[in-house]
């Protein structure tokens, strides 16, 4: 039995289609030199886009920690006393309580009484 080859889908007798096979091979060897120049292209892409995703994940996980940091500053702050208790401030009078309040970088203007509870929800420790 003869040896057969298949080249572009047609059964061939191999001795009688060697130029077909030879053409055939060179036609293969240009493309798969296409082929990898493609494929270096790509890896050079690719590596672009790899470290930009892994900069985007390294970004989103910094801000997320950021924002867990902030939050549990503020819960800890929402969870503080206040600095003065409700009996201090009704003793303290007006030229105190904007003393205290202007420590603090707080508005000073306004009633005796809006400048008491401004004081009042001032938290220890800010």
């Amino acid at each position: 039995m003869d040896d057969i080859t298949v080249v572009v889908g047609a059964v061939v007798a191999t001795e009688s289609a060697t130029g077909d096979i030879a053409s055939a091979e060179k036609i293969s060897a240009a493309l798969q030199k296409a082929a990898d120049v493609v494929r270096k292209r790509a890896a050079g892409e690719e590596a672009k886009t790899m470290r930009s995703v892994n900069l985007r994940k390294e970004m989103d996980a910094a801000l997320k920690n950021k924002v867990a940091e902030k939050e549990e500053k503020e819960k800890k702050q929402k969870e503080a006393p206040p600095e003065f208790s409700g009996a201090v401030l009704a003793t303290m009078d007006a030229a105190t309580v904007r003393k205290l309040l202007d420590e603090r970088k707080l508005p000073t203007s306004g009633k005796l009484e809006k400048l008491r509870e401004r004081l009042g929800q001032v938290k220890r420790g800010n």
